[in-house]
């Protein structure tokens, strides 16, 4: 399997980065002559698992990631981690919503709770990936990010539904993680030793 999979996700989260931060004056990478400014990443499994790629990615961009993804992460875990977090950067990116337990009203009071906690902290950007909607419980969680996107000015809604959308092949049969590239195992590789003793066999 190729690495594209990964690089895919890495890519759109660089590009949303920079893209959701143009516009912001004094955080964008220009603004620092000597040192990369912090982007925060907040992720769950799905981040988890392209986490080396996506920082590579960013860094190659002129930021220094920080990553913060844990499996089975949700929305209700942002706040407490907000105000938890010693250095709390401008910009933060939220790539969560997958653990989602069908109640939409709960949902909406998290996302205020996160959004208090990061404003409260000084964020001034929070750039929010949407879930891919390979689910219907899933559309709950894109509908609350738009809705919580009317009520927070500082939310823009990266549309990682659609961008994904058509792109099977980069994701696991869940339909949401993103394919690992496979390594070779050095343990099942044949020795150069024993390929020829079992040519000479075959003569």
């Amino acid at each position: 399997m190729p690495r594209l999979p990964l690089r895919f996700v890495a890519g759109f989260v660089a590009g949303v980065v920079t893209i959701g931060t143009f516009f912001l004056p004094g955080v964008t990478p220009a603004h620092a002559a000597t040192a990369n400014p912090r982007v925060l990443i907040y992720g769950d499994s799905v981040v988890a698992g392209a986490e080396r790629q996506i920082a590579a990615r960013i860094a190659r961009d002129g930021w220094t990631p920080e990553i913060v993804s844990y499996p089975g992460t949700d929305v209700g875990h942002i706040a407490s981690k907000a105000m938890a977090e010693a250095n709390m950067t401008d910009v933060v990116v939220l790539a969560i919503g997958y653990t989602y337990f069908w109640k939409p009203y709960v949902l909406r009071r998290q996302i205020d709770a996160a959004l208090s906690a990061l404003t409260a902290r000084g964020v001034r950007r929070v750039i929010w990936l949407n879930v891919r909607e390979n689910r219907a419980e899933r559309r709950d969680v894109n509908d609350a990010i738009q809705a919580a996107a009317r009520r927070w000015p500082v939310i823009d809604v990266a549309d990682w539904n659609s961008f994904s959308r058509g792109r099977q092949a980069a994701f696991e049969p869940d339909g949401y993680h993103l394919v690992a590239p496979k390594r070779a195992n050095p343990k099942r590789a044949t020795p150069p030793s024993k390929k020829k003793k079992a040519a000479r066999k075959k003569r």
